[in-house]
């Protein structure tokens, strides 16, 4: 069944930067795609040969993850400005279909940060982007209500944003609410199309990668979470350099989303996979970073152990957990990861047929 789908694969260091797009978009458009549809048959079987043949695809997904990020490299050396998402969150056909409700497309972009799934920040920034287009004058979006990805998502999406009300989520793969400085809620949904895999690669925000690590780490008395405590001459050379509403939701959900699956592995070293699916985060403000990352602020993660299920919806582990930037939130935001004990069990929620 799947013979064809084991290829040579050039050097990386051999291809030069137009060599190596095209390459990668060979691999994301139609290479991966073709893995992942094999998967989800193989998963439904209990053939011996079928399950042999599926750990050998699972082995070469791994090894064609890792060649895609040795060819990310070699192109980004030439055009690092593709390397940032902080400006990716790109809209095309932007449609206004009344004055409260407005659709586009954003093509997203994978990361090494997720498995198997789009960068789900930059999902995020995208249905701000189109949120911002239905805001009236002097008014702003104050806060993230509530996000939800339901599924993975490894295809670009039709988002759709509503200041009229609610609107359907079924059967979409992420949906939230958004709320503005008019006491005003937008709801959004992302849906996927099928016919447009998502080609591209971005890497992790580097500014949220740059406050964690130059963080000091303090963990709590509870033995529960920890706080981190921001470089203060860096957050102030960061703040100065973020605008915009969703390059800002992106900073606050990489460094949220990256800070608790530290925190996660910390506390729990055997835990070896998580993925954006069955996550959700809620009440986070969006913030101006100088807001964000004020004097002296500080990140605390949170994580609630009596809190953890499985979930009804993939069978994943489910972990609460809260965080809040102090000094700008008084009470939490709260979040939840879906996690595996093992990569093997976590592909096979990915990749089976939904």
């Amino acid at each position: 069944m799947s013979s064809g789908l084991f290829i040579p694969l050039p050097d990386p260091t051999s291809l030069d930067a137009d060599a190596a797009l095209a390459h990668r978009r060979f691999l994301r458009r139609q290479l991966r795609p073709a893995i992942i549809a094999t998967l989800a048959v193989l998963y439904r079987s209990e053939r011996e040969e079928d399950v042999i043949e599926r750990l050998c695809l699972e082995i070469w997904l791994r090894q064609l993850d890792d060649h895609i990020a040795a060819v990310n490299q070699k192109r980004w050396a030439e055009h690092p400005e593709e390397r940032s998402h902080r400006d990716a969150a790109r809209l095309v056909d932007v449609r206004r279909e009344a004055a409260d409700r407005a659709s586009a497309v954003a093509p997203l972009a994978w990361s090494a940060a997720n498995c198997d799934c789009v960068h789900g920040p930059l999902a995020v920034m995208s249905a701000v982007a189109l949120a911002e287009t239905l805001l009236g004058p002097g008014e702003s979006l104050t806060a993230l209500e509530s996000v939800t990805w339901a599924r993975p998502i490894r295809t670009a999406v039709r988002v759709t944003a509503d200041a009229g009300g609610e609107i359907r989520t079924a059967g979409c793969a992420s949906f939230g609410t958004l709320s503005t400085s008019d006491a005003r809620r937008i709801s959004f949904t992302l849906e996927e199309i099928a016919a447009a895999p998502v080609e591209e690669d971005v890497d992790v925000d580097g500014d949220a990668v740059q406050l964690l690590l130059t963080s000091r780490i303090v963990r709590r008395s509870d033995r529960l979470g920890y706080t981190f405590h921001f470089d203060p001459a860096l957050t102030a050379c960061i703040a100065a350099a973020r605008t915009g509403a969703a390059p800002s939701a992106g900073l606050s959900l990489d460094l949220a989303t990256t800070a608790m699956t530290n925190v996660r592995l910390w506390l729990n070293p055997r835990l070896t996979a998580m993925a954006m699916v069955d996550v959700g985060v809620r009440s986070l403000p969006l913030a101006n970073p100088t807001e964000l990352l004020a004097t002296g602020a500080t990140l605390e993660v949170v994580v609630d152990e009596d809190g953890i299920h499985a979930s009804r919806r993939s069978g994943l582990r489910v972990v609460p957990m809260r965080f809040r930037f102090l000094p700008r939130q008084v009470g939490f935001s709260s979040a939840t990861y879906a996690e595996a004990d093992s990569v093997q069990e976590l592909m096979a929620v990915l990749h089976s047929a939904e």
